[in-house]
Order: C-alpha cells, then sequence, then structure tokens
C-alpha cells in the first residue's frame, strides 16, 4: 500500500510497534493494546482475529508473543493493505498473514484452519447508531455479538480462548452470545478511575471449558495527577500483562 497523506504514524509498546493508520474515522488507541495484553501466554500457537483494522492489536500480539502465528482477517479491502504494510513495517510478515473477507457472512472463509486462541475488538455501535461515513465499518457492525462469537466458536480448537474488549453496557448481550458455545467465562472490568464505574470489559471464555463464571476485581486506568496508572502504563508499554488469576 503507498503511504498516503490521509495515514498518520504512530508508536505503541514504548515505540516496539509502529503503526500506519487512517487520520480520520477508527484509531487504535489503548483499547488494541489492552486486548493484546489480555491473551493468555502460550510458547507457541496458530492466533485469529477477526475485524483486524489496520493490525493494531494483531501485530501487537505477534510482538509480545515471538512464537506466535497470527491470521488476522478483515474485510475492507484499504484496512487488509495498512495491516499488512504495518505488517512489513514491523518485520512481522514472517508470522503475521491477513486474510481479506468476512468469516461471519462467509463460514467457508478459513475452512481446515483451527486456532489455538483468539481476540477480537468488535464494533462498539450497532447499526443506526453512528451517522454514514466513509470509515463507518470501525465503529458500526451490522452483526450482532452473537454472528461474531460464532464465527470464532467454529474455528477454535478445544481448549482455545477467544478474548474480546467491548462497553461495559453490552456485558449483557456478550455473556447471551456466549452461552452454550463457549465457557468458563471471566470478565475483568475497566474503570476510567478508581471511583467511577466501569466504562470497558475484557471478556475470555474458553472452547469447551466448564468452569463457573467469574467476575474479576477491576482495573483502574487512571489516577488523579497522571495519565496512567504505574501497572496501566506498564501495559501500554508491553511491560505487563493483563492476567486471569
Amino acid at each position: 500500500m503507498v503511504p498516503s497523506d490521509d495515514d498518520t504514524l504512530d508508536a505503541f509498546l514504548g515505540g516496539r510497534l509502529r503503526l500506519r493508520q487512517a487520520r480520520r474515522g477508527f484509531r487504535a488507541g489503548m483499547d488494541s493494546i489492552v486486548l493484546a495484553s489480555a491473551l493468555p501466554p502460550m510458547a507457541s500457537g496458530r492466533v485469529l482475529e477477526i475485524g483486524a483494522g489496520a493490525g493494531a492489536a494483531l501485530l501487537a500480539a505477534a510482538i509480545l508473543n515471538p512464537g506466535w502465528r497470527c491470521t488476522g482477517v478483515e474485510r475492507h479491502a484499504a484496512e487488509a493493505a495498512r495491516a499488512r504494510t504495518n505488517a512489513a513495517l514491523n518485520g512481522l510478515s514472517d508470522r503475521v498473514e491477513v486474510v481479506e473477507g468476512d468469516p461471519i457472512a462467509d463460514p467457508g472463509l478459513l475452512t481446515g484452519s483451527s486456532f489455538d486462541a483468539a481476540f477480537c475488538n468488535p464494533p462498539f455501535n450497532a447499526q443506526g447508531r453512528r451517522p454514514e461515513s466513509a470509515r463507518r465499518h470501525g465503529h458500526v457492525s451490522e452483526y450482532d455479538l452473537m454472528g461474531w462469537v460464532n464465527a470464532f466458536a467454529n474455528r477454535l480448537s478445544g481448549g482455545a480462548p477467544l478474548v474480546m474488549i467491548h462497553r461495559a453496557e453490552a456485558l449483557p448481550a456478550l455473556l447471551d452470545a456466549l452461552q452454550g458455545r463457549l465457557g468458563g467465562v471471566m470478565v475483568r472490568p475497566l474503570q476510567p478511575f478508581a471511583h467511577e464505574p466501569a466504562h470497558r470489559v475484557v471478556v475470555k471464555a474458553t472452547k469447551g471449558s466448564r468452569a463457573a463464571f467469574r467476575l474479576l476485581a477491576p482495573l483502574s486506568l487512571h489516577e488523579e495527577g497522571v495519565k496512567h496508572t504505574v501497572f496501566a502504563e506498564a501495559l501500554l508499554r508491553g511491560e505487563a500483562r493483563l492476567t486471569w488469576d
């Protein structure tokens, strides 16, 4: 992809990840890095992201886990091209594959592939929540959460985790979508400040697990007088992980 004046070049993980992304529309930020940091560690494995966008979470996951081979699926051609460009920019083309397509609408996409873990940051808005725009795909999905969960459940090997980040208000719908498909659900709320309600949830579920539901202690991202808490800053720099203990 030829660099465009409409793109910016941004740094994540303390400069270890460089990302070319659209100047307007959906832009990767803290959510992408938190999501990548929440994936359970494995020495090696095949990992899937659906809705990879420009590749922020996908590439962060690959950088944080050098033994992984990562596949990102993105249905919008321009974003898929950016993700491939970013993989090359970060020297990860040998371990990161970007597939253009829609695995929710096309169950045959990635036929024969089985993954050891998966993750996603689905669009937070349903149809009608935002006006039409050239890049509304990063914010609006015509698929409900059940469609997203099904797309992963059918492509995960037994015992494989799925990790998702979403708005806190979407938690009931997300739990409903997971019911009967993936088990052992664990929820980690994310708060802006310790005295405020959670605004995000990170959810992990496991294929084939019958473990009981667990609501974990919230993680506060900011504190008065500083941009991020010490732990949140370490998370964003890739020096800490969001754990499921």
